[in-house]
């Protein structure tokens, strides 16, 4: 015997069919908002949960916008997926990962433009709108960190200065303030390219942060571009 199996419809859309919500059309392709309830086995070995004619093995259609529909139960407050060696799906380490980049294109300096790296840990601003103000940064996390950088503050394309820091970020009333990035300096003009390389030494991941000042359009605005690439 062969045939297309449906469940709750009468008109299944491959080998097998389940209609969640039994709201699917006698005749036609069910609307994406009938698809939502619907689970679909096609002949190609394709699985649609909430599609009808998936496009891969699995795939999923929450029928909400930037929701994937996909929980893992046991797998909780994964900064980043990785695979085993047997192709099971993991929780990694932040700090074994490659490299990850956060990037804030040029906006109005103000220190409400705040840029958060890829593993939540630190966020970024500028601290003013004008030219003085410093490049900050805070952790998100807990517990006191050390960190040392090295930077480099780019005044034209052939000068140049080089300076490097120490500290430690240490919570104040159980929170963690804005702190003016160590070894930095104020920023004394506009188009100048200030570049970070921060070392976390508590766990060993790196930052490099770029923040550059650009004045834009006339009367000129002064503005800000940030990135972040965490190793």
């Amino acid at each position: 015997m062969f045939s297309q199996v449906g469940i709750n419809t009468s008109n299944p859309q491959g080998t097998f069919h389940v209609d969640g919500a039994k709201d699917n059309p006698s005749t036609g392709v069910p609307a994406v908002s009938q698809q939502v309830n619907d689970f679909v086995m096609t002949s190609t070995g394709n699985a649609g949960i909430g599609a009808v004619t998936p496009t891969n093995k699995l795939e999923i259609v929450s029928g909400t916008a930037g929701t994937s529909g996909l929980k893992l139960t046991n797998l909780t407050a994964a900064g980043y997926l990785g695979t085993d060696p047997s192709g099971n799906i993991i929780n990694v380490n932040s700090a074994s990962v490659g490299v990850s980049v956060t990037k804030q294109s040029l906006a109005p300096a103000t220190n409400a433009v705040v840029m958060t790296s890829q593993n939540g840990l630190y966020s970024f601003r500028y601290s003013s709108n004008a030219t003085g103000g410093f490049w900050q940064f805070k952790y998100n996390g807990s517990g006191s960190r050390d960190i040392s950088t090295f930077v480099i503050k780019f005044l034209s394309p052939t000068a140049y200065t080089v300076t490097t820091g120490i500290g430690t970020l240490t919570p104040t009333g159980g929170s963690f303030g804005w702190y003016n990035i160590s070894g930095g300096t104020a920023v004394t003009t506009a188009n100048e390219l200030n570049r970070f390389r921060i070392y976390d030494i508590t766990d060993g991941t790196t930052y490099r942060f770029e923040g550059n000042l650009k004045n834009v359009g006339s009367p000129a605005v002064l503005n800000e571009a940030m990135i972040v690439e965490q190793f």
